[in-house]
């Protein structure tokens, strides 16, 4: 053995003492931990006790009453997910008593338990407690409304952020951080302007932070205490739980403690906030003054990390800690229930005592499954009784309408209601989505063979200078075999994308060459099934109303060619739209938009011609709107030869095309000037929608328009806004005046440099909102939409300067996140609520003089309203009209199931039967015997009337089933075999 290395019997067994032990805890693990490691949550004592002194939550104190007083207030309950809780109210707003306590799986048991207790604190001082008022928010929210007579039933988002008005005058944005999720509020003019919402990841909540305190047996009320006594803290990776507690493992072997891993699990909690959930880039944007709420604010130590982290990126923040956290739910309820009351003049609650005493049963069975339509959702019936023998039905679990009845006559009863709505409170956004692809205008015959034609033509002499001349010649038509060829022709267009603003165009354009209106053929409205069938053909990555344009291709060639085949799919590239728009650089189309036609063509070629296997021709031409001799010249390019017609022809065409845009666009500002003038006249808010043409299609605007359409208020649409000069000139004299634009369809003021025909539409239809008071604004977007991200800022800044109510969706995609869409519309809802108050006491404030000024201007508006009604052509939409609002069918069934199955395939159908076997308004091309099969039947169903023309082709297939085709038939001809 070496020298060096040989044991002595002096150094064998010698204890050296702890000093050096002692050095390495105190320091070399530090040195060694350090490198990696961030700072703790405070530097020393004295930090800690400053912060403590300011943001540390004071116990509350229960107000106190004399004997024999009769207590009167109102109650607000938040039943959360994971806690309950309540709080009664004085008349002033100010909490005499709250309750907490975890929730128990059951709302009403909860509501019942939490009741008591406050009754009991009241009780214990001698008291009586008179309840003038109830509110509830939160998932119990809904059933309590039902169950109870609740007041006020209100959205968490809203009640949260009434009770943090109800203790700071100036809130810019609300920091909530519950149990389960996290809500970050961003308030503008005192109104929730927008939010973000984490309901099913605990990346960033209160149970995470309890689950690892846990895991080292500290209780969560002992988190902070144990936290603040780390000299340092791991850097935790923001973002997923589980990735949280991997690097907790990996942070225990490498020898962090416990306070120092309760420290880093605080210091990372405003990422998950910030960055994972908000995703803010910018906070200083937010505004300065910040609230903190939610129970995890309890929690000092996940105070602390939020309060560094704002500052640190907001340097002047403004920081508050809700002095009611926990209960800042229940608060708002409290107050929204104060104030309903007080307007309304009285309570529907059921009382304090009905309420505890109020039996209930939950049902989840065979029974409670509903069968109006193919989901057949498992909904589950809370029945209750009040000792008055009140009883109520709440049911839940439904993925539609139908789903809250019961029986066929309930159903028919909705049905009806629906078409009250409908005609009341008019969607013109729905409406123009209809009316764009009906044949609504007769074109004019092609004239004679050689009538006489004349047009302006642009000549130059030879000093190239232009001048516009009349040119007489003679009509050249093609011949009557040709017309009587085009009458057999078949045309399919989808029902996309800028198609929705320029249908009426093509549809006449094809009919005034002659053929047939049956013939032109547009795919259905989007919805998710059709995409799930059809979306498969390749990536068109930029958004979804692009991508989905293949989902409708395919249904043309799969289901309308099926029915009857299709000689052509005419899908333009349209490079210009016309707009009304004064003083705009350029009227383009989106690219991207634009370019779609040319992307579905590689797709459906690239590795199997689709088209050809269909037997149909693709036809994708470039056609430019806004010039209509060029356009004249692109059509006859791409059809004169398919078509057989001539260049006259196709002009004719293409200016009868025109002049069915024309009474489009009078038609949808004819309904729209009645809708406004009835919003003025009732002093209501109108909902108009900032979107492009195809946010009309309700598969891509998830329906969100239908939900404000039931809550009772109007949807107008860009296009049915009135243009005329007269008409604007109400809202523009101002700007006209002071030369910031020279016409009332201008947007030069706010954007010179425009050339988005789209874009600058929704820019001008904003500076309309701002100014007339009976609109508040929609935005919606598309994710990734490129075009329409530069007027987010303009679009906010010309509504945030009259304090216009607005709410944004600026990602809408194939996905539509229900409950996220049902909290943002209950949010808006509350501030449009608001506004309807603000417009009625504006109005009973008006003078003597300014309501005879408004009585005269109605009475003008009606009067032009009954010249218009006069003419032809506005009886024939106000037919189109009536029968929009008549589209839906409702199709009594006999007392026994009418379902395919009970029909049995013994024998040929009539068409009402097969109608009575239909879903839902679902149509089904029945060519085998397992299709058959698949198709479940209802107990009531709604018909729509395009169905009608279908019935005998569904008969036919029924008949198909039993007998054998012959075998030199042709499809869709062969009496005999119905082939």
């Amino acid at each position: 053995m070496p020298p060096s290395t040989a044991c002595t019997s002096q150094s064998i067994g010698v204890y050296r003492g702890l000093a050096d032990l002692e050095t390495f805890i105190l320091h070399g693990r530090a040195a060694r931990l350090g490198a990696s490691a961030g700072p703790p949550l405070v530097r020393d004592a004295d930090e800690l006790a400053a912060f403590a002194e300011k943001y540390r939550i004071p116990p509350f104190k229960a107000a106190t009453f004399a004997p024999g007083s009769n207590v009167r207030g109102y109650i607000g309950l938040d039943g959360g997910s994971t806690s309950s809780k309540a709080v009664l109210i004085d008349e002033n707003g100010d909490i005499l008593c709250k309750q907490y306590m975890l929730s128990k799986g059951n709302p009403i048991a909860d509501t019942k338990e939490l009741l008591t207790l406050l009754k009991n604190d009241i009780a214990q001082q001698g008291c009586t407690l008179d309840v003038l008022g109830f509110g509830a928010t939160g998932y119990a929210a809904d059933v309590l409304e039902e169950s109870l007579a609740a007041d006020a039933n209100i959205v968490e988002t809203v009640a949260h952020g009434m009770a943090s008005t109800r203790f700071f005058d100036k809130v810019d944005v609300i920091c909530d951080i519950g149990g389960q999720d996290i809500k970050v509020l961003f308030v503008t003019h005192g109104q929730i302007s927008s939010f973000r919402l984490s309901n099913q990841c605990s990346a960033g909540n209160g149970m995470l932070l309890q689950a690892m305190a846990a895991q080292f047996g500290v209780s969560v009320k002992d988190y902070a205490d144990v936290a603040f006594g780390a000299k340092l803290s791991p850097k935790f990776s923001y973002g997923c739980a589980v990735f949280l507690d991997t690097d907790r493992v990996t942070f225990q072997k490498e020898g962090f403690s416990r306070e120092e891993l309760l420290a880093g699990l605080a210091l990372v909690l405003p990422k998950n906030v910030w960055q994972y959930v908000a995703q803010v880039p910018r906070m200083a944007a937010l505004g300065r003054t910040f609230v903190l709420q939610g129970g995890t604010q309890y929690n000092l130590a996940a105070v602390k990390a939020q309060h560094d982290y704002i500052l640190e990126r907001v340097p002047d923040a403004v920081i508050h800690v809700h002095p009611h956290p926990g209960e800042a739910g229940a608060l708002g309820a409290a107050l929204e229930a104060r104030r309903v009351v007080l307007q309304r003049g009285k309570s529907t609650f059921i009382g304090l005592d009905a309420a505890i005493d109020l039996s209930f049963t939950s049902r989840n069975d065979a029974d409670t499954v509903c069968h109006f339509c193919p989901n057949h959702c498992k909904r589950t019936f809370i029945d209750t009784k009040a000792a008055s023998g009140r009883t109520s039905r709440y049911i839940s679990g439904f993925s539609c309408e139908n789903g809250t009845v019961e029986s066929k006559e309930k159903l028919k009863e909705l049905a009806q209601r629906r078409k009250q709505l409908k005609a009341k409170y008019p969607n013109l956004v729905d409406y123009e989505s209809k009316l764009a692809f009906q044949s609504f205008y007769k074109p004019a015959p092609l004239p004679e063979a050689g009538a006489p034609l004349t047009r302006e033509e642009t000549r130059r002499n030879w000093l190239g200078t232009a001048k516009k001349v009349s040119v007489t010649r003679r009509m050249q038509r093609s011949s009557a075999e040709d017309h009587a060829f085009r009458q057999t022709i078949r045309i399919g267009i989808p029902r996309v994308l800028n198609l929705y603003s320029t249908a009426p165009l093509w549809r006449v354009f094809f009919e005034t060459l002659g053929i047939p209106s049956a013939n032109i053929v547009f795919s259905d409205a989007t919805t998710p099934e059709m995409w799930s069938e059809g979306g498969k053909y390749g990536s068109i990555d930029p958004c979804f109303p692009s991508k989905v344009t293949q989902a409708h291709i395919h249904h043309l060639l799969h289901h309308k060619s099926r029915e009857k085949q299709l000689n052509y799919l005419f899908f333009p590239c349209i490079t210009h739209l016309p707009t009304f728009v004064s003083g705009v650089m350029d009227s383009t189309s989106c690219p991207i938009v634009a370019g779609a036609p040319k992307v579905i063509r590689a797709a459906f070629t690239k590795e199997v011609d689709f088209f050809a296997r269909a037997g149909v021709e693709y036809v994708d031409a470039a056609v430019t709107l806004t010039e209509p001799n060029y356009l004249v010249k692109q059509l006859f390019e791409a059809w004169g030869e398919k078509l057989r017609v001539t260049h006259d022809e196709c002009e004719f065409a293409v200016n009868q095309g025109f002049e069915a845009l024309k009474r489009f666009d009078a038609e949808m500002q004819r309904k729209g000037s009645e809708v406004l003038a009835q919003l003025e006249d009732e002093n209501r808010p109108g909902l108009l929608l900032l979107g492009r043409p195809y946010h009309n299609d309700p598969g891509l605007n998830h329906g969100v328009l239908d939900e404000f359409q039931a809550l009772g208020y109007p949807v107008l649409s860009i296009r049915s806004i009135p243009k005329e000069p007269e008409w604007l000139e109400r809202f523009f004299a101002d700007d006209l005046r002071r030369g910031m634009v020279d016409s009332p369809l201008s947007t030069s003021d706010v954007w010179p440099e425009n050339y988005s025909a789209n874009s600058v539409q929704k820019v001008w239809a904003a500076k309309l909102a701002a100014r007339h008071p009976n609109l508040v604004v929609l935005d919606l977007s598309s994710f990734k939409c490129g075009h329409d991200a530069p007027t987010y800022g303009l679009i906010d800044h010309i509504l945030s300067a009259t304090a216009t109510p607005a709410m944004n969706l600026h990602d809408i995609d194939a996905n539509k996140p229900g409950g996220s869409i049902l909290i943002r519309v209950k949010t808006y809802a509350h501030t449009l609520k608001l506004h309807e108050e603000k417009l009625k006491q504006a109005a009973a404030n008006r003078s003597e003089l300014e309501q005879r000024v408004a009585e005269k201007r109605r009475e003008l508006l009606a009067l032009q309203r009954e010249q218009l009604a006069r003419e032809a052509d506005i009886q024939l939409m106000n037919e189109a009209y009536q029968a929009y609002l008549e589209a839906d069918i409702t199709v009594e069934l006999p007392d026994r199931d009418f379902t395919f199955d009970a029909m049995g395939d013994t024998q040929p159908h009539s068409a009402r039967e097969t109608a009575l076997a239909l879903v839902n308004g679902h149509r089904f091309v029945i060519e085998e015997q397992t299709d058959l099969q698949q198709i479940q039947g209802g107990q009531q169903i709604t018909l729509n009337p395009n169905l009608l023309a279908s019935l005998n082709l569904l008969e036919i297939g029924l008949k198909k089933t039993q007998q054998t085709s012959c075998s030199s038939c042709t499809p869709h001809s062969c009496p005999t075999c119905a082939h």
